[in-house]
């Protein structure tokens, strides 16, 4: 058994063969309060410590010669107040080459499985990801609501994350959504994001699409049909908002949102449109929206209908 600062790692069977022209090795180890921040330089957030069981069966010397698989078993762990669990997964090594077979990983109530690839030597990393989740009111705050399911692809590096973006693309839907009193049939996001972090804040880089089926919010006439367009850049995006009740516009919103000096949010409206029956209001002019710690405060608001018009 060996200790150290960054946990401990208990040696259980050892077998390495010289007989043949690549050695060959195999190992039982059993890590316990293995301590991440002692050997990965990561900026997320981190479980305190983890504890698992490794099976490892190869052959070759020194890293680059490295042949081999690794079966690992995970104990469950709590990250983020939610309990995580990692049933079984596999890792096949072939010199600097590490690719992740089977991965499964269980949290708030759903699953993600996946595959992955990453190199020891440069830190580019690529995987895809399939997840479910039948409540995601467990995985997300704020009182989002249904059943979700999503599958994306994600490309970057490990060892320059501060420096280089993390390449995300893929598509969520969730079924039976609701917020609070909003309903939905069902929503869709699509997305290819470029993914970078400064000063400790996440920087979005992409477009984001969102569409939902027969909405229903409060106060308005049902939606058959409500888009979202976004052209994210950084900590600002570019917004193009419609709802429709079949053939006739109800609402349509372009502006852009900036999120760039929170708590504070602003949003630059370029035009806006209502439709409700044969009454149609327009604006006529830009105007602005701040919002701050539950304060907003609106300026050049310039509505017409006909010949009619009122200024907020």
């Amino acid at each position: 058994e060996v200790k150290g600062s960054g946990g401990a790692v208990r040696i259980e069977q050892l077998l390495f063969d010289r007989s043949q022209e690549l050695p060959k090795h195999e190992a039982k180890l059993l890590f316990q309060d293995l301590h991440l921040e002692h050997f990965v330089d990561l900026p997320s957030q981190l479980p305190p410590s983890l504890s698992a069981r490794a099976v490892w069966t190869g052959e070759g010397v020194g890293l680059r010669q490295l042949r081999g698989s690794l079966d690992l078993v995970v104990e469950p762990f709590e990250l983020a107040g939610r309990r995580v669990e990692v049933p079984a997964s596999k890792l096949l090594v072939t010199g600097t080459s590490v690719q992740a077979q089977g991965l499964n990983v269980l949290f708030a109530g759903g699953a993600i499985e996946g595959t992955g690839l990453t190199s020891l030597e440069t830190g580019e990393f690529s995987a895809d990801l399939q997840g479910s989740f039948p409540r995601v009111e467990k995985l997300l705050a704020g009182g989002l609501g249904g059943v979700l399911s999503l599958e994306t692809h994600l490309e970057g590096n490990w060892k320059a994350l501060e420096t280089n973006p993390v390449h995300s693309d893929g598509k969520a839907s969730i079924y039976g959504l609701f917020l609070g009193d909003l309903r939905g049939e069902q929503a869709e996001a699509t997305w290819d994001l470029e993914i970078s972090r400064n000063d400790d804040q996440l920087s979005l880089f992409g477009p984001l699409e969102f569409r939902a089926d027969r909405l229903l919010v409060p106060g308005i006439p049902p939606m058959a049909r409500a888009s979202l367009s976004t052209t994210l850049r950084g900590r600002s995006a570019d917004i193009s908002l419609q709802g429709s009740d079949g053939p006739e516009l109800l609402a349509s919103l372009r502006a852009r949102v900036d999120w760039n000096k929170l708590p504070s949010i602003s949003l630059e409206g370029e035009s806006l449109e209502l439709l409700a029956g044969d009454f149609v209001l327009q604006s006529q002019e830009p105007f602005s929206l701040r919002a701050r710690d539950g304060r907003f405060s609106l300026n050049r608001l310039m509505l017409t209908s006909g010949e009619g018009s009122v200024s907020v």
